[in-house]
């Protein structure tokens, strides 16, 4: 999806929810994201009207070092906005530690009466097995990362094909492997996941922190249950043999 595409979206459910306040809502936007990066996150916070802190939130993920006078509204009002996003079936996740905030669909079993949840906005995205392989794979980085204290999850392209080379068949043709690993690097940052670094040499790709929310320590263990089972699978298919249970 092109940019001009996500702007149009983003606009179009801001006019639904907001309806014609959303063009002011507009101008606000633009002013606070300008202030934002003028003013650095040492600013002092100026307060902002739900309506805007929803329409940011409405478009994706606040990261504290990026939009830090939104997010920072958005802590000093989370009581007020649990509230209002309740009423459209959606609930504000908010990760301190981490530095960000989100919006994720309620379950029924969060309301008193599921007779009065309303539709779903947020729809659910089903991944193909490539591309939860690389998310998972990018989160177990994460973990190591985070061992090391590094503030930034930030990897080059050839470290990404690293990890995913344990996924293609051996003595694959390489070029048809470097424009899968690309499309799908190319898709997370349509996800949001990621997000190309300037500079440096070479390809580098950031990690968003939002995958600690996706993919929890859990379901990558659960995953990588479910990965051992493929590589065994695969191994057997393509005549290779196992060597301590990992595939070479």
């Amino acid at each position: 999806m092109s940019d001009e595409a996500k702007q149009d979206n983003a606009a179009n459910l801001r006019a639904a929810l907001f309806g014609s306040d959303a063009s002011d809502l507009e101008n606000q936007l633009g002013s606070a994201e300008e202030q934002d990066s003028k003013e650095g996150s040492g600013a002092r916070t100026q307060l902002l009207p739900d309506g805007v802190l929803m329409a940011h939130l409405m478009s994706g993920v606040v990261y504290a070092n990026e939009k830090h006078r939104v997010y920072q509204n958005v802590l000093a009002r989370q009581t007020a906005l649990l509230g209002k996003f309740k009423d459209l079936g959606l609930y504000l996740e908010i990760d301190e530690a981490e530095g960000y905030a989100y919006l994720r669909s309620r379950r029924a079993d969060e309301y008193d009466e599921e007779d009065v949840l309303p539709p779903r906005l947020l729809k659910q995205v089903q991944l193909p097995f490539i591309t939860s392989f690389l998310i998972m794979q990018l989160r177990q980085k994460v973990l190591e990362f985070d061992r090391s204290a590094e503030p930034h999850y930030i990897l080059s392209f050839e470290e990404i094909y690293q990890l995913m080379e344990v996924y293609f068949k051996p003595n694959g043709d390489e070029g048809v492997k470097r424009r899968t690993i690309s499309g799908q690097i190319t898709r997370l940052i349509e996800l949001g996941l990621m997000r190309k670094v300037s500079g440096g040499d070479g390809e580098r790709y950031e990690i968003k922190r939002i995958i600690k929310a996706l993919a929890s320590a859990q379901n990558l263990e659960a995953f990588h249950q479910k990965l051992d089972s493929y590589l065994v699978m695969a191994a057997k298919k393509n005549g290779r043999k196992l060597e301590d249970g990992n595939d070479e």
